[in-house]
């Protein structure tokens, strides 16, 4: 797996669970692909993601401003770097997949979220 999707997803996770708590519960993960709007994380959170996009304020210029682009979140990935477009959104998918299914996981064993998996634990520590 790369490990800078992975790093990326914690980072998407932890933004989701500010701004969309219990998302991780309504993603579909037979469904999850994040090559397609409307199966991503976004889009089955908000519908599509021009829609999550636009809900989470990650247009151009909030990632310029902020310093970061859509790559940082685990959202999408650089085409133009991509060698595959199709095996890197596999990657891509296979990284959210199983960063929710840990969570879930957790949840289900220990009625939380681990720390590293976007809980608020590992901020608070």
């Amino acid at each position: 797996m790369n490990d800078h999707y992975a790093v990326a997803v914690q980072r998407g996770m932890r933004l989701l669970d500010e701004q969309c708590p219990g998302w991780s519960g309504r993603v579909d993960l037979a469904m999850l692909d994040l090559g397609e709007p409307c199966n991503c994380v976004l889009g089955q959170e908000f519908g599509n993601y021009e829609d999550g996009e636009a809900a989470l304020a990650l247009n151009a210029e909030a990632r310029v401003a902020y310093g970061f682009d859509m790559v940082a979140y685990g959202f999408d990935i650089d085409a133009d770097t991509a060698t595959s477009l199709s095996a890197e959104y596999g990657l891509l998918t296979q990284a959210w997949q199983r960063a929710i299914r840990t969570r879930l996981e957790a949840e289900r064993v220990g009625g939380m979220p681990l720390p590293g998996f976007g809980s608020d634990e590992e901020d608070a520590s």
